[in-house]
Order: C-alpha cells, then sequence, then structure tokens
C-alpha cells in the first residue's frame, strides 16, 4: 500500500480539484481516496514488480506536484509518507 497525501487548503476548492487529480491517478492506475482536503492513494504489486510500481507512483506525484504548481497550490510535504505492508502466503500446515 502506498500513501501520497497534499493539502490544498480548503474543502470547498478541494471537492473542485478533486475530478482532475482523480484523471492523473487513472492515467497512472492508482486508486485515490478522497476526504477532507486530502487524498490517499494505493497501489498494490507483486515483489517483483516493485521498482516499476515505484516509478510509477514517482510519475503520478511528479504529475501532481505538476498540477497543483499549475493550479498555484502546493504539496503539504509534512503529510506526505509512503507505507509499505507485505503479505506473505502461509505454507500448508500452518
Amino acid at each position: 500500500m502506498e500513501i501520497f497525501q497534499y493539502n490544498i487548503g480548503g474543502s470547498l476548492l478541494f471537492i473542485l480539484y478533486v475530478a482532475d487529480i482523480a484523471g492523473i491517478t487513472d492515467r497512472h492506475g492508482i486508486q485515490p481516496h478522497f476526504y477532507a482536503d486530502d487524498a490517499q492513494l494505493y497501489l498494490t504489486c507483486r515483489r517483483t514488480e516493485a521498482i516499476a510500481t515505484a516509478s510509477r507512483l514517482t510519475s503520478c506525484m511528479d504529475e501532481i506536484s505538476h498540477w497543483l504548481a499549475s493550479n498555484r497550490l502546493m504539496r503539504s510535504l509534512v503529510k506526505c509518507r509512503i507505507a509499505e505492508c507485505e503479505m506473505r502466503k502461509q505454507q500448508s500446515g500452518e
């Protein structure tokens, strides 16, 4: 699971901009979750796809940052985090 957060300074503005940001995440194959004035981006991958997935996330974050800057908005770097979760297959007999 990957999480990317930013703040655009108000719920009304957030609602107006969500559609554009959702379009960006869709182009990168990343699932967004929007709430209040923040967003979380989720994606999954197999261990063998980790480098390509990280590149996809970076490209998406760069595009969102560019979009925010072009709309005179800023990403909140203090709130940006990446969380990784790993699931292991259970061995038979466990």
